[in-house]
């Protein structure tokens, strides 16, 4: 498998809705040859708001999005390979001033030496001064 790429909520979102500005864009990221898409459990969660909003199966969402996706979840124990994830968090945060959705996105994107998809300007920059985005 090539590269790694870290996708963030926003990514996640408009791939699940037709009606997004960016939904052919997340079609595209998401069916690009030999990546590995990977998200946080952080982000899943953010993404799950709405559809916990909705009162649907939140776990049937979770799981139809990353079968349809290909996107893995990443584990914990991947996340604190680099010391203490608060540690890891509070440094990112502290060094790019990015809100704490976009600094667990560009963190992760480091601990793995993944790169970072997103339509986020903020995040996008962030990601091409430490760790190049994709997108």
């Amino acid at each position: 498998m090539g590269m790694t790429l870290v996708l963030d909520a926003c990514v996640l979102i408009a791939f699940s809705r037709k009606n997004d500005p960016h939904h052919r864009a997340a079609i595209e990221l998401l069916a690009m040859p030999q990546t590995q898409f990977v998200v946080n459990p952080v982000t899943m969660a953010e993404y799950l708001i709405k559809p916990a909003q909705l009162g649907r199966d939140v776990q049937a969402d979770m799981d139809r999005l990353c079968q349809a996706a290909s996107i893995r979840i990443v584990q914990e124990a991947e996340l604190a390979t680099a010391g203490p994830w608060p540690v890891t968090l509070a440094k990112v945060r502290a060094a790019t001033s990015l809100k704490m959705p976009d600094t667990i996105v560009l963190a992760t994107a480091e601990v793995l030496h993944a790169q970072v998809g997103t339509f986020d300007a903020s995040l996008r920059q962030a990601a091409l001064a430490r760790c190049r985005p994709a997108s």
